[in-house]
């Protein structure tokens, strides 16, 4: 959630996320897949995502276009995969970035020969790593599958510090608000996010980062 004094930039790329359209048209009922697809496209600007399986059929997608148009897109990004797992030559390849002239793809291999297939916002040349924390574990979690990942984000709503600070006030939203203790600035995130160590009203510690699109994640506890 941006703060009240957030900047014409920033309130300019936040219409821009929560403008995505969604289609107008499904061709199935959404299932919780799409509900977990759609927040991670909210998330990132991405266009589309779906989850397909091994022989190339669609889960389930959420984003803007066409539902033929998307099963098409993750049918054929998952044969791309399969290609470049089956070259002996690569090792174990587990995620693909590609950027072209006007859009970019993230293809990412899930247990049993599924994969997530994200088509990304116009000239993307980056997908949140915690977006893919977060839609990665739930999408994991709602299929049955186990998965191994040493770090997991998950997205929270935010009061902000007015001004240029953006220091965290309050968890979550008005019916369940959390006041947060600053304890201090994190200086080894990316450039244009913020990052700052927090106490909880628990008294647990933990680390809370804004990302550029205004979208703060807190980190959770960390597993193999």
């Amino acid at each position: 959630m941006v703060g009240e004094g957030c900047t014409s930039t920033t309130q300019a790329r936040m219409a821009r996320v929560n403008s995505i359209k969604r289609p107008t048209v499904r061709d199935q009922v959404p299932s919780l897949f799409s509900v977990i697809l759609v927040d991670l496209c909210t998330a990132t600007g991405a266009r589309c995502a779906a989850l397909v399986d091994q022989e190339g059929e669609t889960v389930d997608y959420g984003g803007s276009g066409d539902p033929f148009d998307i099963r098409i897109l993750a049918a054929e990004w998952r044969l791309v995969l399969a290609q470049f797992q089956a070259a002996a030559t690569l090792g174990t390849v587990t995620q693909l970035f590609v950027r072209a002239r006007d859009k970019s793809f993230w293809i990412e291999a899930f247990p049993y020969g599924y994969a997530l297939v994200v088509h990304m916002g116009h000239r993307c040349t980056h997908l949140s790593q915690r977006a893919l924390s977060q839609a990665r574990r739930d999408l994991c979690r709602e299929a049955g599958f186990l998965v191994d990942q040493t770090e997991a984000w998950t997205r929270v709503a935010v009061k902000e510090e007015s001004g240029a600070s953006r220091r965290p006030l309050v968890l979550g939203d008005e019916e369940e608000a959390h006041y947060l203790t600053v304890l201090g600035r994190i200086s080894s995130v990316a450039k244009r996010e913020r990052g700052f160590r927090v106490r909880l009203a628990t008294g647990e510690e933990r680390t809370l980062v804004r990302e550029p699109l205004g979208q703060w994640y807190i980190e959770e506890e960390r597993f193999s």
